[in-house]
């Protein structure tokens, strides 16, 4: 009997250890390095299609890419069992990708045919060459 309540009584532990497991592995995996992507006033011609692009809104944040496909994630913000996440984009080979947050809009540029990696953590958009892209989602 003892053991099966010392069992019962180790599941909270067993949760709460394999959640903060799993927090630790997203932000590891969606902590993406690289060389900075380049701020551009406008989509280069390359990176243009002939029709504007679509944008979506995730998280607050609204994104607008010309080519290729995006991943997003909503990532576990810093500390031991955080109740709060942000959000991180990856494209696989957007050209250059259109992101408004707090009624700013800025235009970065990876090139054609490389992945880039948006976040939108502690009020800061930053932009990365790079990106283990997850699938196909949007």
């Amino acid at each position: 009997m003892g053991c099966l309540l010392g069992g019962v009584a180790s599941v909270p532990l067993m949760i709460g250890v394999a959640t903060w497991w799993g927090h630790m592995q997203m932000r590891q995996d969606w902590a993406i390095r690289g060389p900075a992507c380049r701020l551009v006033s406008e989509v280069p011609i390359a990176s243009r299609g002939a029709k504007p692009p679509q944008p979506f809104t995730y998280m607050g944040v609204t994104f607008a890419r010309q080519i290729g496909n995006v991943s997003c994630a909503a990532v576990p913000d810093d500390g031991w069992m955080p109740q709060t996440d942000h959000p991180v984009c990856q494209f696989n080979a957007p050209g250059a990708v259109a992101v408004t947050t707090g009624g700013r809009t800025v235009i970065y540029e990876s090139g054609v045919g490389r992945p880039a990696t948006i976040t939108w953590k502690n009020g800061r958009l930053t932009c990365v060459i790079g990106g283990g892209f997850r699938n196909g989602g949007g």
